[in-house]
């Protein structure tokens, strides 16, 4: 659960079990905490630092074990929209395909494969307008 730039984490039955995390930019931090998502292993990913009704901030992804110690991060991205971990745990990550800052509105958006090192497997996306057969638009 995603709580004022905290991750809460929480038993099925809904005991407390641990929390982690604060309110900035630094490993660990979060500034805009947007999508959460949990693998078969416990691990927590987190789209965090954009704003996207302006496309601005510092996209990325934070990985961390179940216990909340920061495992690692990935910046170079565009704006984050959501994530999943795929049938192997590694997330499968929707973005807006427009670079952080850009002035342009959205532009076609993108699934990408990630191993868990951040390492790039497969992309999916077309260029074009939304009406173009294969496009695939965040919302």
């Amino acid at each position: 659960m995603l709580d004022a730039g905290r991750i809460k984490k929480f038993a099925s039955d809904g005991t407390f079990l641990t929390e982690w995390g604060s309110h900035g930019t630094g490993d660990g931090q979060f500034d805009r905490p947007a999508r959460i998502a949990a693998d078969s292993a416990g691990g927590v990913w987190v789209t965090d630092g954009v704003d996207p009704s302006y496309y601005l901030g510092t996209s990325r992804i934070q990985h961390f074990p179940g216990d909340g110690t920061f495992l690692a991060k990935w910046s170079e991205l565009s704006v984050a929209v959501d994530i999943t971990p795929g049938a192997t745990g590694d997330p499968l990550l929707a973005d807006r395909g427009t670079p952080v800052g850009s002035p342009d509105p959205p532009s076609v958006g993108r699934v990408q494969k990630l191993l868990g090192d951040g390492t790039l497997l497969a992309m999916w996306d077309a260029a074009g307008r939304p009406s173009t057969p294969g496009a695939c638009w965040a919302t």
